[in-house]
């Protein structure tokens, strides 16, 4: 009797190497969209933006600084405004303190140090009501701590600042911007306090504003290039521009270095033809102050 040339075969198949590559692709391609979907469900729109887009670049592929940030279009509000009309907006702008750096409001913190604001409202109200509404949070900040010439008293004031920016981040606030810095007559000193600043608040953006008188200078983009080490954003600030001026003739001159280091504009809020330009314009990044 002859035995049959084919064994019963009682163990699985052997895959075809076709077969197996197949299988590696689909199982990619579902891994792929699996994890595509949990980001999508599980992240907010800002943070998914900013994980799945390339950084900007020129048409002649020079990358751009790209801030970690999203752009946004932020409109006044001073503690004490009316939130029903804040809120009707996806973004606001609101100053911690005064140029001459009165505090505008009232918090845990101030009263922890005694210290006396000119506000009467409540920093932790109105941010909550600004969460309740996933309303973006723009501070402006005016530092003092490096106008002081007795080291003692700037290590107090710096401590006072430091405790004040922490907790306008803790209670909601998404970025903040220090303006009425002396970048070219003290730059040691301004950097000094921003590396200071930035290690107590870690990861939460600190971004400095630059006077368009600064932002003209000749030697403006070195300042800029040693900012960029110790602080997360740039801002151009046209509050101090000629009234007479357009956008586009204040931005025409150094029109590069606003777009390389992805600046957000500051305007007031009675720059009413500069606010109207940047919208015809399509400028999606700034804020107006009061």
């Amino acid at each position: 009797m002859k035995r049959s040339r084919y064994k019963n075969r009682t163990g699985p198949r052997r895959l075809s190497l076709l077969a197996i590559l197949g299988i590696c692709f689909a199982s990619a391609v579902l891994v792929a969209l699996v994890t595509g979907l949990i980001l999508n469900a599980v992240l907010d729109e800002e943070t998914y933006y900013r994980l799945t887009t390339k950084p900007r670049q020129t048409a002649s592929d020079t990358i751009l600084f790209a801030p970690d940030l999203p752009d946004i279009a932020a409109y006044p509000y001073a503690f004490g405004d009316d939130l029903t009309e804040a809120t009707a907006h996806s973004a606001v702008a609101v100053a911690l303190n005064s140029s001459a750096g009165k505090y505008l409001y009232q918090s845990d913190v101030l009263n922890y140090l005694k210290v006396d604001a000119l506000g009467s409202t409540r920093m932790s109200t109105s941010f909550l009501t600004f969460e309740d509404y996933r309303v973006y949070i723009g501070g402006i900040f005016y530092p003092q701590a490096t106008h002081e010439l007795d080291t003692t008293k700037r290590y107090a004031k710096e401590a006072e600042e430091t405790a004040v920016v922490r907790e306008f981040f803790f209670l909601g606030g998404d970025d903040l911007i220090l303006c009425g810095l002396d970048l070219f007559g003290s730059t040691e000193k301004s950097l000094a306090y921003l590396k200071l600043l930035k290690l107590a608040v870690g990861e939460d953006a600190v971004g400095v504003a630059i006077s368009y008188d600064d932002f003209s200078k000749d030697d403006a983009r070195q300042i800029f290039e040693k900012l960029l080490t110790v602080c997360d954003f740039l801002a151009l600030d046209l509050r101090d521009s000629s009234g007479d001026a357009r956008l586009d003739e204040l931005l025409s001159a150094n029109e590069f270095a606003y777009a390389q280091y992805g600046m957000r504009l500051l305007l007031g809020e009675k720059q009413t033809t500069l606010i109207a330009d940047l919208q015809k314009q399509k400028i999606t990044d700034y804020e107006i102050l009061k």
